[in-house]
């Protein structure tokens, strides 16, 4: 199994040096980027300007640059926005004299003379090219800049997972906006006191819960955060008889989730204390199965009832991994916690 660590970890890389914050008053790009350069020559008057994109651009980005800048063509300042493989941006790449930021969610932010070059390897990259313009250029004036940059951790966020009074919805949608402007992609819905996530999970959402969670949804996208909707069902699922009708509850919970957009799912089964590998890993294995059929689904996350290394047994971790089919081992994701404090 593949245990990759989320938490709320907000460098994207190792960079040892000052941050721009300290260099320029201007602004300043958080995570400090991989690599950066800048000198105190600012570019021409940036409140409108020209826009060059494809037609295909995203669409979030492109209405969220729109929304920050006024578009005018009399400007003498041109942004060239899009993808690595498009003709415009490879062109203004390779005569600014730049390679292109081929790691994923990675982007390069250039400006010089009259010229902004945002591109990305894949829409997250081109995004973020735009949260850090957005920090340099929060007075509408930027200096000349040029930024490549990658985050070293794939996903990088929050599990809402603990015990106690779940967040409010609005504490819910400013997250998510913290979370498009610092750069990370993965909220979990997981709270630990929501009944239908745990200890009523067979029951559905209600109309208004629906409404709501839509909207998180909405505002999740428009961010690029995947909003990851997760049961925790381990403490009363039967593995007997009503096997069936349990996993049909959790297929109909999911299908009611999958219909309203979400297409990122995950199982809990820590804090339980039955402690069965068989019966996790045919859950497991199962609901894998079901996802499979569901166009559009990423990966399945799945936290088990051993998850750090002072619990781990070869009765349970080491069975479970034996038994997990070969579609979760190569395509799902197990989260583990570290032991040290």
């Amino acid at each position: 199994m593949t245990a990759i660590l989320l938490t709320l970890v907000i460098l994207s890389g190792c960079n040892k040096g000052k941050s721009i914050k300290e260099h320029n008053e201007l602004g300043y790009v958080y995570p400090i980027p991989q690599n950066y350069s800048y000198n105190d020559h600012n570019i021409p008057d940036i409140s409108k300007v020209k826009i060059v994109c494809p037609e295909d651009i995203d669409s979030v980005t492109l209405n969220d640059l729109k929304q920050y800048l006024k578009e005018s063509k009399k400007s003498t300042v041109t942004i060239h926005i899009g993808l690595n493989n498009n003709p415009d941006i490879e062109y203004e790449l390779t005569k600014a004299g730049l390679e292109k930021q081929i790691k994923p969610e990675g982007y390069i932010l250039y400006a010089k003379d009259n010229k902004i070059i945002m591109s990305g390897s894949d829409n997250r990259g081109i995004y973020y090219a735009l949260q850090s313009f957005k920090m340099l250029a929060e007075n509408k004036r930027i200096k000349e800049t040029n930024i490549s940059d990658y985050p070293q951790i794939p996903v990088r966020g929050v599990i809402e997972g603990f015990y106690g009074e779940p967040w409010s919805h609005k504490d819910r949608l400013s997250l998510l906006d913290f979370f498009g402007n610092i750069k990370m992609n993965t909220y979990i819905y997981a709270p630990k006191d929501d009944p239908k996530h745990r200890s009523a999970w067979r029951e559905e959402y209600t109309t208004e819960e629906i409404k709501l969670m839509k909207e998180l949804i909405e505002k999740a996208n428009s961010n690029h955060v995947d909003f990851v909707f997760s049961v925790s069902p381990g403490n009363d699922i039967r593995f007997d008889v009503n096997y069936s009708n349990d996993f049909q509850a959790l297929v109909k919970k999911t299908e009611s989730m999958y219909d309203i957009g979400i297409r990122s799912f995950a199982i809990f089964l820590d804090d339980i204390v039955k402690k069965n590998a068989d019966n996790h890993a045919k859950l497991v294995n199962d609901y894998q199965g079901y996802l499979n059929t569901k166009e559009g689904v990423k990966p399945l996350i799945c936290i088990f009832t051993e998850y750090t290394t002072p619990m781990y047994t070869k009765a349970y971790t080491d069975k479970i991994s034996s038994l997990l089919n070969r579609n979760f081992q190569r395509e799902s994701v197990s989260f583990a916690t570290n032991n040290k404090g």
